[in-house]
This record gives structure tokens, sequence and C-alpha cells, in this order.
């Protein structure tokens, strides 16, 4: 981590800002924060080496999902392997997946339309693949890291997975922990689970 990196950056945006004239141009004022920057150890190290390496921008941000496979196979348990997991997971509907049809699974899938059958049976299963791997991956980090910052967004991404490769019963496992926890997520996440309770309750009445 180079701080001299990061308020480079912060004084590119201020500057930006400041060229704009309908900003604010007072002084604003904010609450004391402390910064604690703890320096990469282990598998982190060895993370952080081989992202200055191969990504000379990743610490702005811009990770290259063509290198992000190999990252998450290289250091699976780091701490910047969860960032790089939920940039690759999306941002679908929970609801929406939890009653996914195949019609809307190809289209989410981008299924050609036109093509020969099994020209989109070859597509579905190099998706489903992706897919998969990508449960995996996310699975072995949460297990490593439960504490991540944003482990409510990568367990709602898992969750969605899950559903779009038939495997609801895992899913609800993962909707379930998540509607446990802090946050936007875990409120959908609730919510999802008292539409499913009220669902069982009336199929129970009739």
């Amino acid at each position: 981590f180079d701080s001299r990196e990061v308020f480079a950056e912060i004084n590119i945006k201020t500057r930006a800002t400041e060229a704009n004239e309908d900003v604010w141009k007072g002084v604003t004022e904010s609450e004391e924060v402390a910064w604690e920057v703890k320096e990469p150890q282990g598998e982190d190290l060895l993370a952080m080496e081989a992202l200055r390496k191969a990504v000379p921008n990743a610490l702005r941000g811009l990770i290259l999902e063509n290198w992000a496979d190999q990252f998450l196979t290289r250091f699976p348990t780091s701490t910047y392997a969860g960032y790089v997991l939920v940039k690759l997971g999306g941002g679908m509907s929970l609801q929406e997946a939890s009653r996914v049809t195949p019609e809307v699974r190809d289209q989410v899938w981008y299924v050609p339309t036109g093509a020969s059958r099994e020209k989109q049976e070859e597509h579905r299963r190099m998706v489903r693949k992706n897919y998969e791997e990508f449960v995996s991956q996310a699975r072995t980090f949460l297990a490593a890291h439960p504490d991540f910052s944003q482990r409510a967004l990568l367990r709602k991404q898992l969750a969605i997975h899950l559903f779009y490769l038939d495997r609801a019963q895992e899913a609800w496992v993962e909707v379930e922990a998540l509607s446990k926890l802090d946050g936007p997520w875990a409120e959908e996440a609730r919510a999802l689970m008292e539409c499913k309770a009220v669902s069982l309750k009336n199929a129970g009445a009739g």
C-alpha cells in the first residue's frame, strides 16, 4: 500500500471538482477520521506483489477481468480476492433469481436464440461452469474471511448464482444466513424469507 498513490488520486479528483463552477465552494468540515493501514502479510503480500506487476492500476480499482481468474486461482483466500469476487459477482436481483425460469436464465446467460440446439447447449455449459467456479471460490473465501467487509453482498451474489444453477436448496441456506446480517442486502434477504413463508402458509391453507 502506497499512501502517495491514494492522496495523488484524491488531489486529482479535487482539482477536477474545483473546475466545475456548479459545485459547493465553501468549507466543509467532518468529524475526525482515523485510518489504519496494515502491511500485507503472507498470501496478501504475495497477492499485492502480483497485482503490482500484472495490473499497474489495480490499487485504483481497475482490476482487469481477464486476469481475475488467474488471481483467484493463485490467491483464493487473500483479502483482495473478496473484492475481485464482488466485482465479478454482478448486481442481479435476489428476488428475481429465486423465481428464475429457464427462459429468463437463457436471457441472462445470453444464450444465442438463432443458434443450433447444440451451440445453445454448449453456451449454457460454458456459463454454468463459470457460475459453479464462482460458487466454489466465494465459499472458499467466505470460509477464510467470515468478517469480510462486503460479506453481505458476496453472500447475496452466491445465493443468486446458486438459484441460477438450479441449486435452490443451497441458495435458500445462503439467503437465510444473509438475512441474519446487517445492511440493505440483509434486508432484501429478510423480505424474501418473509415472502417464502407467506407462500408456504398459503399453499398449506389451500
